[in-house]
C-alpha cells in the first residue's frame, strides 16, 4: 500500500507494531532523498564542475561498462571502482571527479521529512535498519546517518556484500539473519515495487510501498533546472502556510534566476547604479544588495511607480499626452477616486454632483468625455501638483548619488516597460543619465514594441527566447507573478519636499475599497523565495558553479504557463492588492484577471 501521508504510515504500522520486531528502510527515495528530478542530473553538475562536455553519457556508458566487468567477474553488484576503472579520464582528473561525485552525493542527500520521523518511532521500540542497492561502500551511509543524527541497528549494501534486492532478494534473508529476528517479524519500507515489495515479501518480510509526494516531473533535467525543480523536496515539512510553499517552489527559482540575469547584463552594460523600483523590487533588493556591492555597482529600493514618475512628467505643454494615463482603468471608479490616486486634492463633493460626476456616479465608457472635460478644466491642480513631484524626485534622485551620466539600470518585473517609459519621461527634465530597463518578462503588445524603438529594455523571459504562447500565457496569469514579488506595502503614488529639512516625503496609495484587506499573500510568497534563493544559491557557489537563469526559472514558467484552476483558487482570497483600480464601488479581486 501507498504511505502518502504521516496518518497512512502511522496508522498502517500500529496494525503491525505487536506482530514485528524490526524494521528496515530502503534508503534512496525513501529514508533519504536528492533535491533532483533524476538521480543522474548530478553528473550534469559534475560535468559542470569540471568543464567535461557530454559528461553524463560518458558516465553512464562507465556505469554500462562496470555492469559487463561485474558480469565476467561472477558477481552480482557493481563496485564504484568499477565505474572509474572503466572511465576514460586523465588519472588525476578521474581522480578528482571520483571524489567529487561522492562529495556532491553527501552534500545533496537530505533526510525525507515525510519518512524522517517514522523512522524515529520506530527506533524507539524496534531494530532499525538500511537496506540499500548501491555502489557506493557501508561507510557512505554511515556518514550520512551520523551527520544528521539518525542512530541505526544495521546497514546493509549490496556491494558490501555481493547481494542485491533487485535480483534474488537475497540481501533481506542476510539482513534477517544479522539481526536475529525471523523475516516474518520484520517490516520493510521502500519506493521500488520490484526491489522493495514483491522481492521482500518472496523473502518473507512485510511491506509497505512508499510513493513520495512529488510535483514535478521525474524526467531528466541539467542540474540546475533539476535543483530548481525538487529543491523544495528537502524542505516539505517547514512551511507556514500554502503561499510559502508556493513561494519557495515557483517564486524562489523565478527570483534566483533574475538576480542571475540581473548579475550578468548589468555588468555587462556597465551599470553604475541599479534602481529596484517599488513594489516589485523589494526582494529582488534585499537578497541581492552584496553581490552587486562586489561588482561596484550601487543598489537602492527606489521609492516610485508609473503613477509617480508620470505625475512628475506632466506640464502644461504635455498635459493632454498624459490624459490617457490619468483615466486608465478607471471604470468603476468615482472622479473623486481618479484624483486621489494620484494625490490631487478634489474640488467639493457638492461641485462634482452638480457636474453630474459625484461619487454616487461611478465612471463608465458613457460618462468618459465627461470626466476628460473635467480634467482638462482642472488641469492646473494637476499641473501644480507634477511640479511639486518633479522637484521632490529630482531631490530624491540626487540624495542617492545619482548625477549627470550616471548608467542606471530600472528593475522591474514587467510586463510592457510602461514604468520605464513614465521614468525616462521625468528624468528628461531634470537629469542626463542613460537609463536601461531589466525585466523579468516583456510581452509583445503593440505599446511594448514601441517603446523598444526608443527605450532600451532587456528581460529575461521574452518571445525570441520562448515560445510566444508561452509568454502569453505567463501575462494572462501576471497577477500570480506580481504578488510573488510586490512589496508588503502601498504603491507610492507621489512625493513632497522640505528643503529646510531636506527630507523626502513619499506619499503611498493605501486602496479605496469599502474592505481594506491586507495582502497576507505576498509576505508569505517571500519568505518561501527568500529561503529557495539561499539555498539554491549557497549550493551552486559550494559547487563552484554559475546560476544559469534559463534553466533556473523552468519551474516558474512551467507553473505560470499551465496554471490550473484549481491553483488559481488560492488566491482568491487576495484582494485590493493593486490600488490603481481599487473603489469604494467594489473589492478588486486577484483573481479576476486570471485564467
Amino acid at each position: 500500500m501507498n504511505l502518502n501521508e504521516r496518518l497512512d504510515i502511522f496508522s498502517e504500522y500500529n496494525k503491525l507494531q505487536h506482530t514485528i520486531d524490526a524494521v528496515t528502510f530502503d534508503f534512496f527515495d525513501t529514508l533519504f532523498v536528492r533535491p533532483l528530478r533524476d538521480p543522474e542530473d548530478l553528473f550534469d553538475g559534475i560535468g559542470q564542475k569540471f568543464k567535461i562536455e557530454n559528461f553524463r553519457a560518458l558516465r553512464q556508458n562507465a556505469q554500462r561498462l562496470g555492469f559487463e566487468k561485474m558480469h565476467s567477474e561472477n558477481r552480482k553488484e557493481i563496485l564504484f571502482d568499477d565505474i572509474y576503472t572503466c572511465f576514460d579520464l586523465p588519472v588525476l582528473t578521474k581522480q578528482k571527479v571520483r571524489d567529487f561525485e561522492v562529495e556532491l552525493e553527501e552534500m545533496l542527500l537530505h533526510p525525507n521529512s515525510e519518512m524522517i520521523e517514522f523512522y524515529q518511532f520506530c527506533r524507539k521500540t524496534k531494530k532499525v535498519a538500511v537496506i540499500s542497492d548501491m555502489y557506493l561502500p557501508k561507510d557512505f551511509f554511515e556518514r550520512l546517518l551520523a551527520r544528521h543524527q539518525l542512530e541505526f541497528d544495521e546497514i546493509f549494501v549490496s556491494c558490501d556484500l555481493n547481494a542485491t534486492k533487485r535480483d534474488d532478494g537475497e540481501i533481506f534473508s542476510l539482513a534477517a539473519r544479522s539481526l536475529g529476528v525471523d523475516p516474518a517479524r520484520i517490516l520493510h519500507i521502500g519506493d521500488s515495487l520490484r526491489s522493495d515489495v514483491e522481492r521482500a515479501k518472496e523473502k518473507l518480510f512485510n511491506t509497505f510501498h512508499y510513493v513520495e509526494l512529488r510535483d514535478e516531473p521525474k524526467t531528466p533535467a541539467g542540474f540546475s533546472e533539476s535543483l530548481a525543480f525538487s529543491l523544495y523536496r528537502t524542505e516539505k515539512t517547514t512551511f507556514a502556510d500554502n503561499f510559502e510553499e508556493i513561494g519557495f517552489k515557483y517564486g524562489g527559482p523565478a527570483l534566483s534566476a533574475f538576480v542571475g540575469f540581473l548579475e550578468t547584463e548589468a555588468k555587462k552594460d556597465d551599470i553604475d547604479h541599479l534602481l529596484f523600483v517599488s513594489r516589485d523590487g523589494y526582494i529582488l533588493n534585499e537578497v541581492s544588495k552584496d553581490l552587486f556591492e562586489c561588482h561596484d555597482i550601487k543598489t537602492n529600493y527606489f521609492k516610485g511607480s508609473r503613477t509617480s514618475f508620470n505625475m512628475s512628467a506632466i506640464t502644461l505643454d504635455n498635459f493632454d499626452e498624459f490624459l490617457p494615463f490619468l483615466v486608465s482603468g478607471c471604470f468603476g471608479l468615482s472622479t473623486h477616486e481618479v484624483l486621489e490616486r494620484i494625490d490631487v486634492e478634489c474640488p467639493s463633493p457638492k461641485f462634482l454632483s452638480d457636474i453630474g460626476l459625484g461619487d454616487d456616479v461611478p465612471i463608465t465608457q458613457e460618462n468618459l468625455d465627461k470626466l476628460l472635460d473635467f480634467l482638462v478644466a482642472y488641469k492646473w491642480p494637476i499641473i501644480n501638483r507634477a511640479a511639486e513631484n518633479r522637484k521632490a524626485l529630482f531631490n530624491y534622485l540626487t540624495s542617492l548619488g545619482i548625477k549627470q551620466g550616471t548608467k542606471i539600470g530600472l528593475v522591474d518585473v514587467g510586463w510592457s516597460g510602461t514604468t520605464l517609459e513614465a521614468l525616462s519621461r521625468a528624468l528628461t527634465e531634470l537629469l542626463d543619465v542613460e537609463l536601461v530597463g531589466y525585466f523579468l518578462c516583456l510581452v509583445d503588445t503593440p505599446e511594448r514594441v514601441e517603446r523598444s524603438k526608443t527605450l532600451r529594455m532587456k528581460s529575461l523571459l521574452n518571445s525570441d527566447k520562448f515560445a510566444e504562447s508561452k509568454i502569453r500565457s505567463i501575462y494572462q496569469n501576471r497577477v500570480i507573478a506580481e504578488l510573488m514579488f510586490t512589496a508588503p506595502h502601498a504603491s507610492v503614488i507621489g512625493y513632497s519636499y522640505s528643503s529646510s529639512e531636506s527630507e523626502i516625503g513619499f506619499v503611498l496609495d493605501k486602496g479605496r475599497s469599502l474592505t481594506q484587506v491586507e495582502n497576507r499573500a505576498s509576505p508569505s510568497l517571500m519568505r518561501g523565495m527568500a529561503k529557495f534563493y539561499e539555498k539554491y544559491r549557497n549550493l551552486h557557489l559550494k559547487l563552484g558553479l554559475q546560476i544559469p537563469p534559463i534553466d533556473a526559472i523552468q519551474p516558474f514558467i512551467e507553473y505560470l504557463s499551465s496554471a490550473t484552476k484549481e491553483q488559481l483558487a488560492q488566491f482568491e482570497e487576495v484582494k485590493n492588492f493593486d490600488a490603481w483600480g481599487s473603489s469604494k464601488n467594489f473589492d478588486l479581486l486577484a483573481t479576476a484577471t486570471l485564467g
